[in-house]
């Protein structure tokens, strides 16, 4: 089995600003991307572009899209390589495949970079671990030539000072923090570049620094470019999609609408089938990706599952997170529907009364409640949490989600408290459950929260609370006379100065005994007491007089 990788190589050599010629992408391809707004274009070669193909596809010529306008050709007809209309991987773009045997391409013209640094942008697949295979070469081994080219056997890849084969990635030939082994590889973003002004050579793996070496280099100002070979030798068994090569420093806004340009050509969001509507079985559903060259797949349901596919066996909305080899994340999403029943949310009934649920479906189904009901309608007067198992005729299973079932203890919480002794024009209320009480009714009729009893008998409330649930109870109260009704005066009062407050209370049963007085956060216990205010405002100031009766 032969596996097929992809890698996205950027290469780049110097950076700096000119302007190149206005192409505009065909938006079925990719965003609409103006190259005339990057500096200084010198080469790009696109495989679905610019090319003369004889029988069998075979490439007798690939035209040059940069205003360089460089034609390559094969050295010889038998060194020709094969177009290849549609590759996975990447996005089913075109590629142009050299075989690693004798399959090359030669620019006609040479290729005039400069001193400066420059910038190589390569889309390919590397097949088979050729020895030293190159993909790409200016020049030769002469003094001012690189090249781009695998090191051993090991499917490496190092950018190289071609008279020394020394740069990023090699020191003398040998290894020293080159890529990974892209043939192992899916698509790898690949940034090297030489620096003729600063002698550095760099080499990145999705925007991951691999290796950096100091090597004196200076540009031949121009060269033959040559692909998938070197002089004469030394292929490289590859599929190129593109390559582009700019001689002077892309801005970081310029890199973002590159890569912007490669992840709408080259990679595809993660799609996911049509919505799922199983009408009767409740069997395990799998959820499929439509395409699984990602590197990684994430789903809301379990974190933890990294697979293509999961199985699902309750109704939702499934979503996967997948990301592509260039390292962009795309999203989809999915509806699963069950034959499920639509069951009342948690709710509270009042203290002996009944609830009811219907999980009935249509279709031959077996019932069970979690309380033994094994009719698909449970009546219960009990408090509880409640599911419901359908079974298909498969075997299969649903177990609905769970009823929080809640009784209401009002009826057995409110209440007026004991039979009871008061004074003429006291008043009775609940003692208990006035805080959930929303509506009176006392026996006189009256709706308010508290009764004024004047004469002895028996009284009864009905009372109901915000679920419903009513309450009632009766009390017997005896008069043992007639309350005072308190009051009291004073005279002016002015800011500390001491003022006393006089009781006025009438009474017409027994004899006042006890004065409470309440003022502000201050209370006293005479009748006729003095007292300071020591601050402008309102006060509050209460008495509660009491007779010798109780009252």
């Amino acid at each position: 089995m032969i596996k097929i990788i992809y890698y996205l190589f950027v290469l780049t050599f110097a950076f700096i600003a000119s302007k190149g010629v206005c192409i505009n992408l065909p938006t079925n391809d990719a965003r609409n991307l103006s190259i005339s707004s990057f500096p200084q274009l010198k080469l790009w070669l696109r495989a679905d572009t610019g090319l003369t193909l004889s029988v069998d596809s075979v490439v007798t010529s690939w035209q040059d899209l940069s205003p360089s306008n460089i034609l390559f050709s094969s050295p010889s007809a038998a060194q020709q390589p094969v177009w290849r209309d549609s590759a996975n991987y990447i996005n089913n773009k075109p590629t142009i495949h050299f075989d690693g045997v004798n399959d090359a391409l030669l620019s006609q013209t040479n290729l005039s970079l400069g001193n400066n640094k420059t910038t190589i942008l390569l889309v390919a697949k590397i097949n088979v671990k050729t020895f030293y295979g190159h993909l790409a070469c200016y020049g030769a081994g002469n003094a001012g030539d690189w090249n781009l080219r695998l090191v051993d056997n090991s499917g490496r890849l190092s950018l190289t000072n071609a008279e020394s084969n020394n740069g990023a990635g090699v020191n003398a030939g040998s290894p020293i923090g080159i890529t990974s082994d892209l043939s192992n590889e899916p698509y790898t973003f690949l940034l090297a570049s030489i620096d003729p002004a600063t002698s550095i050579f760099t080499i990145e793996e999705n925007f991951e620094l691999k290796s950096s070496a100091s090597q004196q280099f200076s540009f031949a100002p121009s060269n033959p470019f040559s692909l998938g070979y070197r002089d004469g030798a030394l292929f490289a068994n590859m599929d190129l999609a593109e390559i582009m090569i700019f001689n002077e420093e892309l801005s970081s806004a310029e890199w973002d609408d590159l890569k912007t340009y490669l992840q709408y050509r080259y990679s595809h969001g993660v799609t996911l089938p049509q919505d799922i509507y199983n009408s009767y079985r409740f069997c395990d559903t799998t959820v499929s990706v439509n395409n699984n060259d990602f590197t990684n797949y994430k789903w809301n349901n379990n974190p933890n599952d990294t697979l293509t596919a999961i199985t699902v066996n309750t109704p939702g909305t499934y979503f996967v997170e997948a990301t592509d080899v260039f390292g962009f994340l795309s999203y989809d999403s999915i509806n699963v529907f069950f034959n499920t029943p639509i069951l009342v949310s948690d709710t509270t009934i009042c203290n002996g009364a009944v609830f009811s649920a219907n999980a009935s479906v249509a279709g031959n189904y077996n019932y069970s409640w979690n309380d033994g009901t094994l009719t698909p309608t449970l009546s219960t007067n009990l408090a509880g949490n409640y599911t419901c198992t359908i079974t298909d005729s498969l075997g299969c299973s649903y177990v609905s989600d769970t009823i929080h079932v809640y009784s209401d203890d009002f009826a057995l919480t409110a209440s007026l408290g004991p039979d009871t002794n008061l004074c003429s024009g006291n008043s009775i209320v609940l003692t208990s459950g006035a805080q959930n009480a929303v509506s009176y009714s006392w026996s006189d009729g009256s709706t308010n929260t508290s009764l004024v009893i004047n004469n002895t008998g028996t009284y009864s409330l009905n009372v109901t609370n915000a679920y419903g649930c009513n309450a009632a109870d009766n009390i017997n109260v005896t008069i043992i006379g007639v309350a005072p009704v308190a009051d009291f005066f004073s005279g002016i009062i002015c800011l500390n100065n001491t003022v006393q407050l006089m009781d006025s209370t009438t009474n017409s049963s027994g004899t006042l005994t006890n004065w409470l007085w309440v003022i502000d956060t201050d209370s006293l216990a005479i009748q006729n007491p003095f007292y300071t205010f020591n601050s402008t405002g309102n006060h509050s100031v209460s008495l509660v007089a009491t007779n010798d009766i109780g009252c």
